[in-house]
């Protein structure tokens, strides 16, 4: 195993204007990236670091994330988060979800379930069972593991869903 120097970089996001509140920002986004660098300190993994720095800038008001999420034109808080493990590529994310303190923490979930079921069908119906029930929203999800296996699961009643790979000729649908 070849040893490497950690590296942490993080951003506020493109809403945050250092004009206002130069001092601020500048606090949080020390505050961030010490969360992250702390768990990297402690021998943890690039996606834990980055699980603490997200959740750390979700925490502060001052960015458009979590607390400081940018109202919908309803007035309510739909947060998205995305998150990838480099290694193996394996990514997890969620849309539009609601009463979530860290939507990162929810995103990383699906990642950790799709990398323990040997079940891609399974691991698929798992992880929307987790984003209806924490999420607390509805929603569709597909996959296809490094076999090349196909997974989809949603939690819509006659959603149409459609997908194609590699081995498709054309587009499969499952409706």
């Amino acid at each position: 195993m070849t040893s490497r120097v950690p590296a942490l970089i993080v951003h506020g996001g493109a809403g945050a204007d250092p004009a206002s509140g130069r001092e601020e920002l500048r606090r949080g986004i020390r505050d961030v990236g010490a969360a992250g660098w702390a768990v990297l300190h402690q021998g943890g993994g690039a996606v834990d670091a980055v699980e603490a720095a997200v959740c750390a800038m979700e925490d502060n008001p001052r960015f458009n994330a979590g607390r400081g999420s940018v109202l919908t034109t309803e007035g309510t808080v739909e947060m998205d988060a995305s998150i990838m493990e480099g290694d193996g590529l394996t990514s997890g994310a969620v849309a539009c979800v609601t009463a979530m303190r860290h939507p990162i923490s929810l995103a990383r979930r699906t990642i950790d379930i799709l990398k323990v079921a040997a079940d891609p069908m399974h691991a698929c119906q798992v992880a929307m069972d987790v984003l209806v029930e924490e999420g607390r929203g509805g929603g569709g999800l597909i996959c296809i593991d490094w076999k090349g296996r196909l997974g989809w699961a949603h939690s819509t009643p006659l959603m149409p869903v459609g997908f194609m790979s590699p081995g498709h000729d054309a587009p499969a649908l499952t409706f």
